[in-house]
């Protein structure tokens, strides 16, 4: 999955200032995330902005202190060279919408279309006059990650940390507790699409007050998975958390973890080969991230070989020890865990504001 932070957009941003035209006068940002971009551009350049619907109009917003230059209603009052940025364009349907809503207005401008990321697709058919970089699907950027319906329908979300604070009621509420819902305990986020897979740490007793809780709050999801009353998630002490999600991560075949713990994730996606993103950092973390040093492998090349190591050999020999672990406990009587919900692989797909 390839991953851009807002960090990252800066830079990206930065880089393309010196690509852009040199007699753009004002920029336009197509909304929403295309405004993030236009704002940007416009204090680098020093440059007046607008949104779509101020070009069409002719008004232009106003300007800071240091922005010397034509401003106000009079901007528009001529041709100008302007410069309609959006953050990303991947099949070109919101760019066309912008396209002809502009051309029925019938404008006397000089118009460039840009993007800071497009696809290969969308390079191949130009559908915008100006570019960045070249970014294949499956993507997903961080400004818009916790908003995107495809990505949430195949993620495995914490409760714990994301949903709710990790110090709320979940830890510290009873059986007794009300059936409900868990008074008190406040949401951190709400999800706006439904969520593939929702992973609490709590015992499965603890089951129909988090369904309470859940429901009081809106909250869709398609499986519900609790750790469990047992404790045999792991025969290392104080990693069962970690063991318990990444192991539905992995046999749920969802596309992403998304927890609160940048320890939990960095632990993951070591275990598993597979990304997964921090809430409290904000990071993608892929394997080779430390989450005491930040240590990041940012060489493709790296990050391939580490991909391969983990598909061919350690993945497969986990899988194997969980099996005789499994086997030790049936044996003996223990009572075996479930490894999670599977649901059939979707394709990831791109949703554009």
């Amino acid at each position: 999955m390839n991953y851009r932070s807002i960090a990252e957009l800066n830079d990206t941003v930065v880089r393309w200032t010196a690509a852009l035209p040199s007699d753009i006068e004002l920029v336009v940002g197509v909304p929403r995330s295309g405004l993030l971009v236009a704002n940007l551009l416009s204090m680098y350049l020093n440059l007046p902005m607008t949104d779509v619907d101020g070009l069409v109009s002719g008004r232009v917003l106003r300007a800071g202190a240091r922005y010397k230059g034509e401003s106000g209603s009079t901007l528009l009052s001529r041709p100008r060279n302007v410069l309609v940025v959006d953050d990303s364009v991947s099949y070109g349907g919101q760019m066309g919408r912008v396209r002809r809503e502009i051309a029925d207005a019938d404008l006397p401008h000089r118009i460039d279309y840009a993007a800071v990321y497009i696809t290969p697709e969308a390079r191949d058919e130009r559908l915008v006059d100006h570019f960045c970089e070249v970014v294949a699907r499956p993507r997903v950027f961080e400004w818009n990650l916790m908003h995107n319906q495809s990505l949430l329908a195949r993620s495995c979300i914490s409760i714990e940390g994301v949903l709710c604070p990790l110090d709320s009621a979940f830890e510290s509420a009873g059986e007794e507790a009300s059936s409900s819902g868990l008074d008190g305990v406040e949401p951190l986020w709400i999800p706006d699409h439904p969520v593939g897979w929702l992973l609490s740490t709590q015992s499965e007793a603890s089951r129909p007050r988090t369904e309470d809780w859940l429901a009081s709050h809106g909250v869709d999801y398609t499986r519900l998975v609790m750790r469990g009353e047992h404790e045999g998630w792991s025969e290392r002490a104080g990693e069962k958390d970690v063991w318990f999600k990444a192991e539905i991560y992995e046999s749920s075949g969802a596309d992403i973890l998304i927890d609160g713990s940048l320890e939990v994730c960095c632990k993951v996606a070591s275990l598993l080969g597979k990304p997964a993103y921090c809430t409290t950092t904000r990071e993608m973390v892929r394997p080779g991230m430390s989450p005491k040093e930040g240590r990041r492998l940012r060489s493709p090349l790296a990050w391939s070989a580490v991909q391969t190591y983990h598909r061919i050999i350690r993945i497969p020999r986990l899988a194997a020890k969980r099996v005789v672990s499994r086997t030790r406990r049936y044996l003996s009587g223990g009572v075996g865990n479930s490894s999670g919900p599977t649901e059939p692989k979707a394709e990831l797909a791109d949703v554009e504001e």
